[in-house]
Parts: C-alpha cells; sequence; structure tokens
C-alpha cells in the first residue's frame, strides 16, 4: 500500500503519469489522508527551488493527485483552479492534461464531474479567453463536460474558449452540440473579437457557409444572427467579423427586404463600415423600389448626421440621383437641412448646392423649411440658397470667448508600503505585469525597507514567492533587461541566492548602461539600489509627488535618519533626489540642511542654498546623419534629416553637477558635444514612461532627450502621448525642445497618442506655459519637409484635401499656436473650426503667406556650403516659465 511519502517523492520527482497510475488503484492507497497533506506540501515549499521545467511537472503532479484524492466537487474545482498552481507552460499540453484529469476522476459519478466542470467554467474570465489567455482551465471545463454527457457549460467565458481554441475544420463538422454552440456566436460580445474577420480567406466563416450549404446550419440563422448582432452594437473590432460573415453570405434581394427595417436601425449610432454596409443593402432595395418614403427619409436623415464625411458623401449621391427619379424632391429637401448643421464646410457647401439643384420641383413647405435651416450656412451657401428658395433670415450670435480650463491638480501617489505580506503581493501582481515608474518606485523602496527592517522575514516571504510568480529569476544570467520588470526581479534576487548562475554583481557596470543617456542613469541608479537592498534603511530618491518631486522636508529626515545610523547613501541616489526637488525651497529647510555634518548632508545643504541646478540652454537644429535601416533584405546605411537638440550647460558659481553623476550625463547631449549617427532603435520604449521622472524640474531637458526617439514613433503605440503630458504637469522652463516634441506628439498617426499630446498641451495653456508649437512646426515642415497629415494644402483643392489620409486634424484643436494664428488658409480665410476628435475638417498647418515669407527670408540668407542657405535653426527661445516669458 502506498504512503504519503511514496506519493509526496514522485510529486517532488515531477513524475505526474507515476502519481496517476498510483492514486487510480483500487484500494491501495488512502486518499483522504493525501488530500489532507497537499496544502501543507504547498505552503512549505517542499519543492524547493528548481528550474521552471521541474517546477512546471511538480504543479501537474499536485493538480493530478488533488483531483484524484479530494472528495467534494467544489473543493476540486478550487484546488484546480488555485492561483498558485496556475502555470502558462501547460498549455502547451493542456489537451494531454486534461485528459489525464479526467483519468483519474473517471470513476467519480457523472452529475459530479459535470458539477466540477461547471465550477470550473465559472471562474474563467472572458478576458483571458479573449486574448490568449491560459487554456488548461478551458480544456479541463470542456474535457470534464463532454465526459459526463450532461451538456456544455452555459458561461460566456466558455464560448469564447470554445472559438479560441477550436479549429473550425474538422472541429465544427464533427461538433456533437453545433446546434446550441452556432447560436451563440451571436450573443457573447467578445466572441468577434477572437475571431478578428481580418483580410484574407477567415476559416470559420468558410466552414460556416460549408454548413450553411449542406444544411446542417440554417441560413436564416447566420443573417438574423449578423443582424442582431449589429444592432447590439459594439465596437468595429468586435463587429468585423461578422459584417464579413455578412457579405459571404450574399444575402439575396428578398432577405435584403425582410431586413429593411433592422437596416435601417443601425444607420443613426453603427460603427461607419457597419453603416455603410447598411447603407449599400438599402440602396439595393430602393434601386429595385421597394423602400417606402417612410424609411427613404428615415435613412437619410440618419445618414447626413453622421460626422464622417465618406458616409454622408455616400449618401449625397444617393439622395440626388433618386430625388427626381423616385419623386420625393420635398423628402430630399427634408434630408440635406440636416446635413446643414455639418461641421464640414465643404459638406454644408455641398448640401446647399444639391438643394438649389432641386429647388424648382419643391414644394413651398419645404422651401420654408430649407431658408430657415440655412441660416447657419457659410456666406457663399447661404446666398446660393437665397437665389434659389428665396431671402434667408440671419440672426447675429454673440459666443462668449472661451476660458481655457484650469490645471489640473497634482495626483496623490499611494501611501508607501506597510508591511511585508502587502509587499509580497505588490512584486507578484509587478512582476508579471507592466510596471509603472511610480509603482516600481514604491516596491523598490518598500524592498529596501524591509530588507533592512525586517530581513529573515522578508527573505523568507521572497523565497515562497519566487518558485511561483518569477521561477525564471534564479536561473537568469542577465536579469537587468531593458523592460523595468526585469530591473524589479534584479532587485528580488539580492535576497533569493541564485542555484545554478552566477551571482549578480553589486557594483554597477559600465557595460550595461548602454542606450540613450536616461535609460542609462536608470539602469546605474537602479543596480545601486540592488546593492542596497539590505544595507540601508531608506532610500532618498524616492518621490514623494506624482511628478517625480521629493518634498524637501523629507529628503532632510532621509539625510538625518541615514547620519544617526552612521550610513551613507549611494552617490546616484543622492544625485536622483537632489534632482527631483522642487523649484521653490522653503528658507527653514535650507537652514535645516545646514546642521547636517556628512559628507552628503554638507553637499546637500550647498545645493539647497543654491536653490538647485541652474538651466541650461537648449538649441534644436536640423541635422543629415546617418542611421542604419533594417528590412527584410538586411540593413543598409541611410541619410535622414531630424531636427535634433543640443544641451548648453549653463555657467555658475555654484554647485556644479558630476559630470559622471545623473544631471551630468543628462545634459551631455550630444554625447561628445557632436551629432555623428542615429540610432533610434537603441531606445527602449518601455523605459520612456520613466524618464519624466529624472527631471521633474528641469523637464526641457527630458524633452530634448525625447526629440530623437520621438520622430521614429509617429506610428507607434509606445506612451509617447502621456511622457507628454508627463512633462506638461512637470516644472521648470520651455522652450524649442519641449514645443518639437509636442509637435511630433501631435502629429502622431495613433488616436491614443494623439489624444494624451492634445491633453498635454491644453494642460500646458491651464498652467500658462505653452511653448512655441507653431514655430516648431513651421520649422518642422520647412527644414524637414514634414506634411503634416501628408499633404501641402496650398499645393490642392479642397477636394483632394478632404480626400487624401492620413488626417491632420488632431493638429487642430491648438489653433492660437499655430503660425497661421488659427485661421486656416481656406478660400474665403475663413476662421477655422477646431475639431480634433473623429471625422470633419481637415485643418492644414501651412500657411501659404507665411512659407513665402520664409523662402524670401532663406533666399537673402548668408551661403552656406556649396553656395546654399544654411538650414535656420529653432531659435534659442529663452527659458521661460510662463506663456509669454
Amino acid at each position: 500500500m502506498y504512503t504519503w511519502d511514496d506519493v509526496r517523492a514522485q510529486i517532488t520527482a515531477g513524475n505526474f503519469e507515476v502519481v496517476a497510475a498510483m492514486l487510480t488503484m483500487p484500494g491501495e492507497i488512502d486518499r483522504r489522508t493525501i488530500a489532507a497533506e497537499l496544502p501543507g506540501y504547498i505552503r512549505d515549499g517542499t519543492g524547493g527551488t528548481v528550474h521552471w521545467t521541474e517546477r512546471t511537472r511538480q504543479i501537474q503532479a499536485l493538480l493530478v493527485a488533488g483531483a484524484a484524492c479530494i472528495p467534494g466537487a467544489a473543493a476540486v474545482a478550487n484546488w484546480l483552479c488555485r492561483a498558485d498552481l496556475d502555470r502558462l507552460d501547460i498549455n502547451a499540453q493542456a489537451t494531454a492534461h486534461a485528459r489525464l484529469i479526467a483519468q483519474v476522476v473517471a470513476d467519480r459519478p457523472a452529475p459530479w464531474r459535470a458539477e466540477v466542470a461547471r465550477r470550473i467554467s465559472r471562474r474563467l474570465r472572458v478576458a483571458d479567453q479573449a486574448s490568449w489567455g491560459s487554456e488548461t482551465h478551458w480544456r479541463l471545463a470542456d474535457v470534464l463536460a463532454r465526459g459526463a454527457g450532461e451538456g456544455l457549460p452555459e458561461d460566456d467565458a466558455y464560448l469564447v474558449g470554445w472559438v479560441r481554441w477550436t479549429r473550425p475544420y474538422p472541429g465544427l463538422n464533427e461538433e456533437p452540440y453545433l446546434d446550441v454552440l452556432v447560436p451563440r456566436l451571436f450573443e457573447v460580445e467578445a466572441v468577434g473579437r477572437v475571431l478578428g474577420g481580418g483580410p484574407g480567406d477567415d476559416p470559420w466563416i468558410d466552414m460556416l457557409l460549408r454548413l450553411a450549404g449542406t444544411g446542417r446550419v440554417k441560413r436564416e440563422l447566420l443573417l438574423d444572427g449578423c443582424v442582431r448582432r449589429f444592432l447590439r452594437g459594439g465596437r468595429i473590432q468586435d463587429l468585423r467579423w461578422y459584417a464579413a460573415l455578412y457579405r459571404a453570405l450574399e444575402p439575396s434581394l428578398t432577405e435584403v427586404s425582410a431586413r429593411t427595417r433592422d437596416l435601417s436601425r443601425l444607420l443613426p449610432a453603427a460603427p461607419s463600415q457597419i453603416a455603410a454596409l447598411a447603407l449599400d443593402e438599402l440602396r439595393r432595395v430602393d434601386d429595385a423600389g421597394e423602400l417606402d418614403d417612410a424609411a427613404f427619409a428615415e435613412a437619410a436623415e440618419a445618414l447626413l448626421f453622421r460626422p464622417e464625411r465618406k458616409l454622408v458623401r455616400a449618401t449625397f449621391s444617393w439622395i440626388d440621383r433618386t430625388a427626381r427619379k423616385r419623386d420625393r424632391v420635398d423628402a430630399t429637401l427634408a434630408a440635406l437641412t440636416v446635413a446643414f448643421g455639418q461641421e464640414s464646410i465643404d459638406l454644408r457647401e455641398r448640401a446647399a448646392n444639391i438643394a438649389a439643384k432641386h429647388a424648382a420641383k419643391a414644394g413651398e413647405a419645404a422651401h420654408d423649411d430649407v431658408r430657415r435651416a440655412a441660416a447657419g450656412l457659410p456666406k457663399e451657401a447661404r446666398d446660393r440658397i437665397a437665389e434659389t428658395f428665396g431671402t434667408v433670415t440671419v440672426t447675429a450670435v454673440t459666443t462668449p470667448p472661451a476660458r481655457p480650463a484650469p490645471p489640473p491638480p497634482p495626483r496623490e501617489l499611494p501611501p508607501p508600503i506597510a508591511s511585508v505580506a502587502e509587499l509580497t503581493e505588490e512584486m507578484a501582481v509587478h512582476l508579471r505585469g507592466d510596471l509603472t515608474w511610480a509603482d516600481g518606485e514604491r516596491v523598490l523602496a518598500g524592498l529596501v525597507q524591509f530588507a533592512h527592517r525586517e530581513p529573515d522575514e522578508t527573505r523568507a516571504a521572497m523565497r515562497r514567492l519566487v518558485p511561483d510568480v518569477a521561477p525564471w529569476l534564479p536561473f537568469e544570467h542577465d536579469r537587468f533587461g531593458d523592460h523595468p520588470t526585469t530591473w524589479l526581479g534584479a532587485a528580488l534576487c539580492s535576497l533569493v541566492p541564485p542555484t545554478d548562475s552566477r551571482p549578480y554583481p553589486a557594483s554597477p557596470p559600465d557595460a550595461g548602461d548602454r542606450g540613450p543617456a536616461p535609460t542609462a542613469v536608470l539602469r546605474t541608479r537602479l543596480r545601486e539600489i540592488v546593492g542596497a537592498v539590505g544595507r540601508l534603511p531608506v532610500l532618498l530618491s524616492t518621490p514623494t509627488c506624482s511628478t517625480g518631486h521629493i518634498s524637501p522636508e523629507v529628503l532632510v529626515e532621509r539625510l538625518e535618519r541615514l547620519e544617526a545610523a552612521g550610513l551613507r547613501p549611494g552617490p546616484f541616489d543622492l544625485d536622483q533626489a537632489l534632482l527631483r526637488l522642487p523649484r521653490d525651497l522653503p528658507d527653514d529647510i535650507v537652514l535645516r540642511a545646514q546642521r547636517l555634518t556628512s559628507p552628503e548632508g554638507r553637499w546637500t545643504a550647498a545645493w539647497l542654498a543654491d536653490r538647485g541646478m541652474p538651466d541650461p540652454a537648449v538649441i534644436c537644429t536640423a541635422v543629415s546623419l546617418p542611421r542604419t535601416v533594417y528590412s527584410w533584405r538586411g540593413s543598409e546605411q541611410q541619410d535622414v534629416v531630424r531636427v535634433l537638440p543640443t544641451v548648453l550647460a549653463a555657467d555658475s558659481d555654484g554647485v556644479v553637477p558630476d559630470p559622471d553623476g545623473v544631471a551630468g550625463r543628462l545634459l551631455d547631449l550630444p554625447h561628445g558635444g557632436e551629432w555623428t549617427r542615429l540610432e533610434p532603435a537603441t531606445y527602449a520604449p518601455s523605459c520612456f514612461s520613466w524618464w519624466p521622472s529624472l527631471l521633474p524640474s528641469h523637464r526641457e531637458i527630458l524633452a530634448a532627450h525625447l526629440l530623437v526617439p520621438l520622430a521614429d514613433r509617429t506610428e507607434a503605440r509606445d506612451g509617447q502621448g502621456a511622457v507628454l503630458l508627463a512633462l506638461a504637469e512637470a516644472d521648470g522652463p520651455v522652450g524649442p525642445a519641449m514645443a518639437t516634441a509636442l509637435a511630433l506628439g501631435l502629429t502622431s498617426r495613433r488616436t491614443e497618442e494623439r489624444s494624451a499630446s492634445v491633453d498635454a498641451f491644453l494642460t500646458f495653456c491651464a498652467r500658462g506655459q505653452l511653448p512655441a508649437v507653431g514655430e516648431a512646426i513651421a520649422a518642422l515642415d520647412r527644414q524637414l519637409k514634414l506634411k503634416p497629415g501628408d499633404r501641402r494644402p496650398d499645393r490642392c483643392g479642397p477636394r483632394r484635401r478632404a480626400s487624401r489620409r492620413p488626417p491632420c486634424d488632431h493638429l487642430c484643436a491648438p489653433g492660437a499656436a499655430l503660425p497661421s494664428g488659427g485661421t486656416s488658409p481656406g478660400r474665403s480665410g475663413r476662421p477655422h473650426r477646431p475639431r480634433h476628435r473623429g471625422g470633419g475638417d481637415r485643418c492644414p498647418v501651412h500657411d501659404p503667406r507665411r512659407a513665402r515669407r520664409a523662402r524670401r527670408a532663406d533666399r537673402i540668407q548668408p551661403a552656406g556650403p556649396r553656395g546654399r542657405p544654411p538650414p535656420p535653426r529653432l531659435d534659442v527661445i529663452p527659458p521661460s516659465r510662463t506663456m509669454n516669458g
């Protein structure tokens, strides 16, 4: 008879197949005894620190043992879904693992197994199944439910997992529960996101069409399901697959006519691609003469109220072509009055032209409606309406000037970590996910504090944490990568000694500080923190404000605490702490710092007395540099033109930053005093969010460092807009580097980055610190041939401007900062009406009159090399903390 010691030995060895064989032998073992011992085995960490592959096998053995020995269905489901036994590496063998679990519980009753499957299914999350999460738990629920034969779980997450992990061919053809599962494809929100509906052949659509052709699935079920899913709404990412399925079904005119009412209900608010699909179908019905006047009026008015220019133009063509042909001129004019309220001037003018074209066939009531609605049209369009419909009465409206919103208050940081248990929880969360700079600083400060205050308890907690949360850490040779999560892991390894890899060096080697200066500074400082774990009771540089600033009083208290303990802080820790001080320093704190006696205390007192580091000057110049360009053919060298910064250190009789310290490295831009090469690939975007916290009182320097990666990331989602917003919330002078960085952020192709850049712009406006963004855009347009939105409005007509993509309407919100003073150079010099989200007018940032003046100025400049005028630079804007400084 097997004992617990025999089973425990096999679990520790990772022999899960042997464990399954031992526990399925009838009458050979007391299962209740095994079940009682399993939680203690996990709690005591008996498995030890082993390689992650061995740990995975141990976990599989534990899951098998628990499923075989624990008596209750609820307890077994809880055991199989334990967070500390959830390993992503089991995904590769999820089916085999689930079948092994089903094998060891095969002797249990079918209702018991069905209950376990239902309880596991309830624990699944739709978000995990929709984003390539863990397959293990879904596969367990699926195999157990099918083996029990009492139906499948009805949870949404189970269905999403079925779509995610099932191959449509031959899976759908052989699916015994097809009649239950297919209707639910149109009911669960996340199914469309999982299926995608991208370009090319879709295996799910192809298989559903085959099943519909053979009669296994009803065609009406698929068509009605698509339309119902459209009516439920959602983002286009969730609906694109259903649109592709609807088109692939190629509904006949009879099938479309039966769904006319539902298609009309899609037009007001559905995503533009779905509304375009509904419009195409309604036009088919109308061309066949089966669309009544009420349905036409409802559809036309709904479409002309939408902001998408493409839909509105398509509707114009439709109603213009059918107004006289279907004898519905009055209905057409009623719909056109809705378009008179469009924000796009071009669309309003076209609506007025179509209305004037049909005026002769309209009734008197329609004439009155058009005259009333035309009061808000531009003058040229209003005059056109007046010529054909009669006098248009205009009521003058005085709009009070808009006032900028007040700046948002600074956000509060979470309180410091208060216990070892909280530290362990925070470590577990951030080792598996993204790590913001505020969370990273907080966790590192807590680790240093408790490793010194409660070393034994902290070390024991981290030892228990590593095998389950980060089992790879003891086996990594290079733990200090580009992602901030690796920095947290490196600090954790200072408490958890490695097993078969060399120890992590406490001294910061220069070879690891590659890449741009801000990232190199971060790495060097965090290497120093790794060496401080267990040695110092507190870090000096942990911020106390969401902008990255440190309270002067808190910094002096930390220095007093270190002096009382006879300890000295690290040099980078001290440098970073001083650079995080605010610009306004209380006199009483300056006097209190004079009483510090350590070398670091005396340096801090001198720094406070001189009111910190003086502000350097930053100039920006267009430079042509070589860079390496990578493609599928390999790599090649190309010359590119970029607006690049140069930081000029200010002369000062006070404290001088250490050239090898934090400030010295950040002020050395470009390195060596001259730009020689451009390598933006070395800029790790995962570190960008940490940059603003390095110099929260000197943001112009960090803006200068951002210029190199920003120019190459206008199509990326790297959080550059959030970095610009953090700089806007920081302190210090702003100049050409900040203006150019903000201009590049406003030209981003990604909506979320552009939106965050607009928020940064508005924050600058609210604080009265707006840099010269208009001058920066003009310089980029002139020197780098940058066409915001890829077009020059003075070289193409309004129709062509409206049709070319991508849009530059995101540059229109800050109208007062543009070179043209907020006026769009249209045909009448009309003031531009900003619209920075969605469709609408596309405002050019290039003013032809300003461009002509610039070209004349270029011609009279002194000749540069080879007789060409030298490239003008963005003038040195004197550092100022006000908008008009």
